[in-house]
């Protein structure tokens, strides 16, 4: 009868501890988390060639319904973590050595005392391949721009233990890892791309050129005094629900003009795009400070796109530097002048009558640009003499080759008085006797200052001006490439000679 009593009572025993755990069971042993990023908003944003790192923090695990005596115990494989981006599982791994180190106890029984309050910084030494989704993330690549949720999930296995002299242990538990109060175990985030706008992406202002609107990359001074560059300046963002949340790391970047350095608005969203407005105040010195410049588009201080674009200024404008020969000269004048682009020397002088070009050569060497010079010349002209021989002068240039043309005409007027001297002039058109049958290879009468009966003012001396005309019809000296006035030789209002463009890519 003793030994059934006792029998009795180990299996009443066993019974209880049965129900006592199960009891335990049902009370909650709890396993908590949530989610941070770098960034930290949500969505997370970032651009493609980027990593974006999540991780775990504020683990908690609770087991203060445990009664009295009782704790939990495991080893160190039992804190499972498994994270999806999106459906696809993308990494698992053992959260074990979060507790590892001076401050946890490496043994593999953890007491409720033990686990609370974990630290924020708890997965300071936890390796990359077990917090992070990015580029890498782990072993696999999001290879592709666009719209994600990371989402982890994890199981705590443990077992009941209480100890009486000898510890005893319970069956293997499980609790599902959940979310703390105010948190959550996924966070989107959206990996995304830019590309220029305005700029036009393709870099090539010179073969596709555009000087308003989107793609716009002529970009010309006004006629203010002083003069501003206003640039308007874009990227689109794919996926474009990514430029609202990247205002603050995106920095346009485009070239100073001379000493004058650009002004920014602050970058703003706008219809899937990154907009944001470069002023540049102040006309520069040197012609060579306009032309082809580079701007770029930066994140996060570091250049991810750059383009082509070009500067202009207003060809008839009046607000470019003091002129140190003529005040209220027009740009071109100014900036042709001193980019050596056509011949305008020195002692050249805008005179601004209606004229295309004029020289006094008893008076000096100076040669006078008129209001007609960097329009377009009025050639070819036919003009025939009285024995029926004709020939073809004037040049048909536009721009500055027509100033090109009037250069050479007026410094050719210039070198035949030179050569004139004081040779006998029976005629007096400015050609010696000596020289009317052959000179510049046109055959003029010694007693007829007008061979070719130009008639007009130029009765007088026709012969010294038809010499000049033809001189027009070349070559004449001009640099198409380096034409920076709009209208002018290579801006999308062309005006001039074509410019010859070799390839100059990034």
């Amino acid at each position: 009868m003793m030994m059934k009593n006792k029998c009795l009572k180990t299996t009443l025993s066993l019974i209880a501890l049965f129900l006592s755990f199960a009891s335990m069971q049902a009370r909650a042993v709890t396993f908590k988390a949530k989610i941070a990023s770098f960034p930290d908003n949500d969505p997370a944003v970032e651009l493609f060639t980027y990593d974006i790192n999540f991780w775990l923090e504020d683990m908690e695990i609770n087991s203060d319904d445990l009664p009295d005596g009782y704790y939990i115990v495991y080893d160190n494989t039992d804190f499972d973590i498994q994270w999806r981006v999106n459906n696809d599982v993308y990494g698992t791994g053992s959260l074990a050595f979060i507790f590892s180190g001076a401050s946890r106890d490496s043994s593999p029984t953890l007491t409720n005392d033990m686990l609370s309050n974990i630290p924020e910084d708890a997965l300071a030494n936890v390796p990359t391949q077990y917090k992070q989704v990015g580029r890498p993330l782990g072993n696999n690549v999001i290879t592709q721009i666009g719209q994600y949720t990371i989402t982890f999930s994890g199981v705590l296995h443990y077992r009941v233990a209480w100890f009486d002299g000898i510890e005893h242990t319970g069956p293997e538990q499980q609790v599902a890892l959940t979310p703390l109060p105010g948190g959550s175990l996924s966070r989107n985030f959206i990996y995304f791309k830019m590309e220029f706008v305005t700029p036009a992406k393709d870099g090539d202002p010179e073969n596709n050129p555009h000087d308003s609107g989107d793609g716009q990359n002529e970009f010309t001074f006004s006629a203010n005094i002083p003069g501003v560059l206003t640039m308007p300046l874009k990227v689109s963002t794919d996926p474009s629900t990514a430029a609202q949340y990247v205002t603050d790391r995106v920095t346009f970047e485009v070239a100073s003009i001379g000493t004058a350095n650009p002004v920014y608005t602050p970058v703003g969203a706008s219809n899937g795009c990154l907009v944001c407005t470069a002023t540049v105040t102040g006309m520069p010195t040197n012609n060579a400070d306009f032309g082809k410049r580079v701007a770029s588009v930066k994140y996060r201080g570091t250049v991810n796109k750059s383009t082509y674009y070009e500067v202009f200024f207003l060809k008839f404008g009046l607000n470019h530097p003091t002129c140190s020969t003529c005040s209220g000269c027009p740009n071109w004048f100014y900036y042709w002048k001193n980019g050596n682009v056509c011949g305008i020397t020195s002692s050249t002088v805008y005179s601004g009558a209606s004229y295309f070009g004029q020289c006094n050569p008893p008076s000096g060497n100076t040669i006078y640009l008129g209001s007609y010079a960097s329009q377009t010349n009025n050639g070819p002209e036919l003009y025939t003499n009285d024995e029926g021989g004709s020939i073809y002068v004037t040049g048909n240039g536009k721009g500055i080759q027509c100033v090109a043309e009037t250069i050479v005409h007026e410094v050719n007027h210039i070198d035949l008085y030179s050569l004139l001297g004081s040779n006998t002039d029976t005629d007096g058109d400015g050609i010696a006797d000596t020289n009317e049958s052959y000179l510049q290879l046109i055959n003029t009468k010694v007693n007829d200052p007008d061979t070719y009966n130009m008639g007009g003012r130029y009765a007088t001396y026709g012969d010294n001006e038809i010499r000049c005309r033809n001189k027009e019809l070349g070559p004449v000296s001009c640099n198409p490439n380096a034409d920076w006035a709009n209208p002018g030789c290579q801006h999308t209002n062309q005006f001039g000679p074509t410019p010859v463009y070799y390839p100059f890519p990034f």
